[in-house]
């Protein structure tokens, strides 16, 4: 005697739609093309819970970084946004991009969610050869850029050479102003800034500069140069 038939079970229900993309942000485009082709099977493997990769965009952030970087974080230097099919987004860095020369070495993600928000970092499964030599070329490569982009930028004039940044490193002033107090110092006759009185002294001038309502645009100072 035949079994009866069981019944066919329902269709699963549809799945929800993918959720809408976080709001823009910093990140940009590779510096080439063939770097997503290189990158993508890499991070698939190194992730086998990654959906497929459909965007790979890189942002440099600032001198100090935001809080909750990877493991034994010092220097931050970069980091990929990744989107996926399910329109997911993670971001992606090296320990070694945090921690030049470290020989504790690897590769971290991490989700970001609708609001904002990222979850912890977590490692990948196994670095390969082929992982640690992709890392090692986009490394070189965002140096490159990076120094395109100072070297351009001298080009126009709209900054210095970057020995005047180095000169006043001691000012310890944020990024958006390091251009700013390099353009008014050459404004000033470049003067003298070795022993502390004389850093003291232009730290004065520069301090009364800023008070004066001072604005930097197109590589040069909007206010009076050493407005008291």
């Amino acid at each position: 005697m035949r079994p009866p038939r069981l019944p066919t079970p329902p269709p699963p229900p549809p799945l929800p739609p993918p959720p809408p993309p976080l709001p823009p942000t910093s990140f940009h485009p590779l510096p080439h093309a063939g770097m997503h082709t290189s990158l993508a099977p890499i991070l698939t493997s190194s992730f086998p819970f990654l959906p497929k990769i459909t965007q790979i965009l890189t942002h440099t952030p600032p001198p100090g970084g935001a809080p909750g970087g990877p493991p034994g974080e010092r220097h931050p230097h970069a980091i990929l946004r990744i989107t996926t099919t399910l329109n997911t987004q993670y971001e992606y860095t090296t320990h070694e991009w945090y921690n030049p020369g470290d020989a504790a070495d690897g590769m971290f993600l991490r989700r970001v969610y609708r609001d904002g928000t990222c979850g912890a970092w977590m490692a990948a499964v196994e670095a390969t050869e082929e992982m640690e030599e992709v890392n090692r070329a986009w490394r070189e490569e965002q140096t490159r850029e990076v120094r395109r982009g100072v070297e351009e930028m001298v080009r126009k004039g709209e900054i210095g050479r970057p020995r005047v940044l180095m000169r006043l490193e001691w000012m310890e002033v944020g990024v958006g102003e390091r251009y700013h107090v390099g353009s008014f110092w050459r404004g000033r006759g470049r003067p003298g800034v070795e022993t502390g009185e004389e850093r003291e002294g232009f730290r004065g001038e520069w301090e009364g500069h800023r008070k004066g309502g001072c604005g930097y645009v197109g590589g040069r100072c909007t206010g009076e140069v050493g407005v008291q």
